[in-house]
């Protein structure tokens, strides 16, 4: 949501209730009043791992050839798709993990990935020299 540090911080201590996730996070049961604060305001992204791996040609089915690729440090490929506010991580050892934005803001997502590669090709560079 499009809340300040502060805000969330308070939001999450007066949750109803707090469960344990299997993943290690935290699912917050918001208040009545919470509940309304998040329902005004405005989503800035949305992060989603399907429950199950999805095969490459269903991806490509689904939402066609991604505008850019990145492949980050470990391997995975960083599907972009800029006018959709999608990028999608494609790794073969996990599930995929579906990244949504409002495509104004897509250069949130990408100028990082592009900052890691930089920073990891000349590091690669300086170990050959």
């Amino acid at each position: 949501l499009d809340i300040d540090q502060v805000t969330a911080e308070q939001v999450f201590e007066r949750g109803l209730r707090i469960s344990q996730l299997g993943s290690g996070g935290k699912k917050v049961e918001l208040s009545e009043t919470d509940n309304a604060l998040a329902l005004a305001s405005i989503i800035r992204n949305i992060t989603y791992i399907p429950g199950t791996d999805l095969e490459t040609e269903l991806l490509l089915s689904r939402f066609g050839e991604p505008e850019q690729q990145i492949t980050d440090a470990a391997g995975a490929d960083h599907w972009l798709y800029p006018k959709k506010g999608l990028g999608i991580i494609v790794n073969p050892e996990s599930k995929e993990v579906f990244q949504y934005l409002h495509p104004a803001d897509f250069n949130q997502l990408v100028e990082p990935l592009l900052e890691a590669r930089s920073k990891a090709q000349a590091e690669t560079e300086t170990l050959s020299q």
